[in-house]
């Protein structure tokens, strides 16, 4: 089932079609509850792997991929992403990074992490990865 990205209400729409269209947003919520428990369910089976990777952002870049090692992903694995805790003496201090987004995408042993930046960065950046 696609979720839309914009649902528009007209003016003068009947008056079921906004039960409709609740209709149509509880089916979606209950199918995304669905998805979550049954990845609770395989996530409890103790099948994942998390590894602590370290990127290396060049000069002044607003956005960075890289492929890293990550045993135990297989190429339909889902990944997690997020920012790992840094050292004091780091170069990046997660508080201060200014990431608009970050993601992973899985291979074989691999994962392609992705991230960007609202402002320039540059350096070491240490990203938690758990795949399920």
């Amino acid at each position: 089932m696609k979720i839309p990205e914009q649902i528009v209400l007209p003016i003068n729409a009947p008056l079921g079609y906004a039960t409709e269209l609740n209709r149509a947003l509880y089916g979606w919520m209950r199918q995304a509850a669905r998805n979550l428990n049954a990845l609770d369910q395989l996530g409890s089976t103790g099948s994942s792997a998390v590894a602590e990777v370290l990127l290396t952002v060049p000069a002044n870049s607003t956005s960075h991929a890289e492929i890293v090692t990550f045993t135990g992903c297989t190429a339909v694995s889902r990944l997690f992403a997020t920012i790992a805790p840094h050292l004091d003496t780091d170069e990046n201090d997660p508080e201060m990074l200014d990431v608009a987004s970050l993601s992973a995408s899985p291979g074989v042993g691999t994962a392609t992490v992705r991230v960007s930046f609202f402002e320039p960065t540059t350096g070491p950046i240490r990203i938690n990865l758990m795949a399920v």
